[in-house]
């Protein structure tokens, strides 16, 4: 791969920041995922995945991973940190477990390509407002979490990194 991760309107490195994109931008763009990543090889795993039991009828599938993505140039959002240790506190989890994912600790994986650094967070309840989502709204919903496998590879890395670029 080149030594510059391309992204339809930019080109990420590790040495500066990514341009952010406007709002407009970021919802029209088409992304063809082929150009970065196997698709072919992830054909497999879609069968893996498990009927989403919070649909009546049957037909959507759903598995979940949570991550924090960051440019190792950005300065960290204090909130984001604060938001994941309220959610680790109210999950059970130490203080000692939950640090670990927030900024200050060592990412999960990082791209030498691009500056991104990731941390792979638990696997959290997932909730919506009920005024962003009318049908499943203020309701606890729990997801397996997506195929190691998948979350492992450098493919997703890519995947990950091409959104991640879309915000500075």
């Amino acid at each position: 791969m080149n030594k510059n991760f391309t992204t339809s309107k930019q080109v990420v490195t590790p040495d500066k920041l990514p341009v952010e994109r406007t709002l407009q931008d970021f919802i029209y763009e088409s992304i063809d995922a082929s150009s970065f990543v196997n698709v072919n090889a992830w054909s497999a795993f879609f069968n893996e995945i498990p009927v989403d039991p919070y649909i009546k009828d049957g037909y959507r599938y759903k598995a979940i991973g949570w991550f924090r993505i960051k440019h190792s140039k950005a300065t960290a959002i204090n909130e984001i940190d604060e938001r994941i240790v309220a959610i680790n506190k109210l999950s059970g989890m130490s203080e000692e477990e939950s640090d670990q994912y927030t900024s200050k600790s060592k990412p999960t994986w990082k791209s030498k390509e691009t500056g991104y650094e990731c941390w792979n967070l638990p696997q959290y309840t997932m909730q919506q407002s009920i005024l962003y989502n009318p049908v499943h709204g203020d309701m606890r919903r729990e997801y397996p979490r997506i195929n190691e496998s998948i979350i492992n590879s450098e493919d997703f890395h890519r995947l990950l990194i091409h959104y991640a670029s879309f915000f500075a």
